[in-house]
């Protein structure tokens, strides 16, 4: 059995294939989940339309037709149409091939098909590992020997090989993303304490606030959500308004330095600081919120590193187990990994894919006392 480092070298030193999207009028979609929706929103933003949907579960396919005015199903008359196939939850390559036994062949992974129209669309989580630097080989190595669970070293093969290559098959065994642990695996679960003080900085529309709730089943000291987009917050205030007073709503963006930037709001799990947002706000830096975190989860659509600068006192005297997204664009990895080996000082580090297809992607930091 080859180790890990001589599997990332095999990943990384394989050619990437090009990308072949064809520039269509019109798309099909395969897929009406989450990322159904996020396509839909991309096509309408590079103006393109849609020519029929698809999915397993059919009923969900006529909720998603009737609700948007879409065609359900697609034609099966065209088998050359375009098909942007929009899955996370399952395996890739295995819903490729029902969609081919029905006949279709121009398939289109939904992460290639936002990487093309990125220039209007603005999304850009589906980047690309091509040209690999030194730097780079060197940071994934040294990734590699910060794991001590073989389990961390193959999610991470697994997540460079998806972005390398556009192919599953990274790690030693079958991938297993774990789809319903993200931020919360078995490592972090049974370490929870009854005073832990959960900080959740994007908390988008509450819904990891309430799983951290029900794990705990209440038996904490406090809950913080801090969102800066207001329709989002809303959904929080809605998730949690059964909870007493030890849950707390802050409606901020976080920042390394006090400043007003530009944010896109409006965007769902899609806000965020962008330059080419028409609604300024006032970020803040975490230190200056005076909270006592001992459990800090981050994810702001690629911010994750202005985060953690932002809370240098607040890291040094609560120590708190860390949870951040890692995925958005290509340098959130080594650069929040190496923020963390350099500024937390006896930690132990971990790695999971909550998804398929290279998505999902958390980064855990766990304080020795706690591990």
């Amino acid at each position: 059995m080859i180790s890990a480092h001589q599997r990332l070298q095999n990943i990384l030193d394989a050619a990437p294939p090009v990308a072949d999207v064809p520039d269509a009028s019109a798309y099909g979609i395969y897929g009406v989940g989450e990322l159904g929706y996020l396509t839909l929103d991309l096509l309408q933003r590079a103006d393109r339309k849609v020519s029929g949907l698809w999915d397993r579960n059919q009923e969900q396919v006529g909720i998603f037709a009737a609700r948007n005015g879409l065609p359900a199903g697609l034609a099966d008359a065209d088998k050359d149409q375009p098909v942007i196939v929009c899955v996370s939850k399952v395996p890739y390559g295995e819903v490729c091939a029902e969609i081919r036994a029905r006949g279709f062949t121009n398939l289109i992974n939904f992460y290639d098909f936002a990487e093309k129209f990125e220039a209007q669309t603005g999304f850009d989580n589906g980047w690309r590992l091509d040209d690999v630097s030194e730097g780079e080989r060197a940071a994934f190595n040294n990734l590699l020997s910060a794991f001590e669970d073989e389990i961390s070293k193959d999610h991470l093969c697994e997540f460079l090989q998806w972005h390398r290559l556009r192919t599953s098959g990274g790690g030693r065994s079958e991938f297993d993303p774990v789809l319903n642990e993200r931020y919360f695996p078995d490592f972090i679960r049974n370490i929870l304490r009854q005073d832990e003080s959960f900080v959740d900085v994007g908390a988008h529309t509450g819904s990891v606030l309430r799983t951290f709730h029900d794990l705990t089943q209440g038996d904490y000291r406090c809950m913080v959500g801090i969102e800066p987009d207001p329709i989002n917050l809303s959904g929080a205030a809605g998730n949690t308004a059964d909870l007493d007073n030890r849950t707390q709503l802050m409606e901020f963006g976080i920042g390394s330095v006090k400043r007003a930037t530009p944010y896109i709001m409006g965007r769902n799990y899609c806000s965020s600081a962008d330059a080419a947002g028409d609604q300024v706000i006032t970020e803040i830096p975490l230190d200056e919120l005076n909270l006592a975190p001992t459990f800090l989860k981050i994810h702001v659509e690629g911010r994750e590193l202005d985060v953690l600068a932002s809370a240098a006192k607040t890291l040094h005297n609560h120590r708190p187990i860390i949870t951040a997204t890692v995925y958005h664009q290509r340098h959130n990895l080594i650069e929040t990994s190496e923020f963390l080996f350099r500024h937390m000082t006896e930690y132990r580090y971990a790695f999971r894919c909550h998804s398929h297809l290279g998505s999902g992607a958390v980064f855990y930091a766990i304080p020795v006392e706690r591990a």
